[in-house]
């Protein structure tokens, strides 16, 4: 299944050549060959070729036109104005189905998380565990001492906080903060 980005893509690089052959056939209705989609193909290939290469093909055989007459398909400013009118109404329209089809899929998104769900968290659920065990089992001694360096200064906080709170005064955070830090330089200096 391709995405919406990609059949986005393919239809907008599909645009210029769709233009191109609006404004070709227009010129050729005007001269009344019109409904000769053979020509305006040829024609379209033609200039595109020409576009692409940045050249003016009229010595290459492969891409010589069959026709009874000379043909001369003069663009104006108006045909110019025309594609940038085209262009902008198709920006807008972009603009709206991309709206749309974001609000459907992000709607069916949803229904299948909803319908799914407990299977979902089992899975989830399952694989963090697992996540926690293989840490565990991998750097479970470092994160014990982590841990001790984490309850100590706690333990001394909250004895420090208990012995101030009984004698009536209030809690001084600095001094609590020191003792958490001077407990964490020793544990430090013990393992080196």
């Amino acid at each position: 299944m391709r995405s919406l980005q990609s059949t986005l893509a393919q239809c907008l690089a599909d645009l210029p050549r769709a233009f191109m052959n609006e404004l070709v056939r227009d010129k050729l209705t005007a001269i009344g060959r019109g409904d000769d989609e053979q020509l305006a193909s040829q024609i379209v290939d033609r200039l595109f070729k020409g576009a692409l290469t940045g050249t003016d093909e009229q010595g290459d055989q492969k891409s010589h036109i069959e026709h009874e007459q000379k043909l001369v398909l003069r663009f104006t400013s108006a045909a110019v104005d025309r594609i940038a009118k085209f262009a902008d109404e198709l920006r807008e329209l972009l603009a709206q189905v991309i709206q749309e089809i974001s609000e459907q899929l992000s709607k069916r998104m949803l229904a299948g998380y909803q319908r799914d769900w407990s299977k979902r968290h089992l899975a989830s659920k399952t694989h963090m565990d697992q996540f926690r065990s293989n840490l565990e089992d991998r750097w479970g001694k470092g994160f014990n001492y982590l841990r001790m360096l984490i309850e100590l200064p706690r333990d001394i906080g909250t004895d420090f906080h208990r012995r101030h709170v009984a004698a009536g005064r209030r809690v001084a955070f600095t001094s609590m903060r020191h003792y958490a830090c001077c407990t964490s330089v020793h544990s430090r200096s013990r393992r080196k």
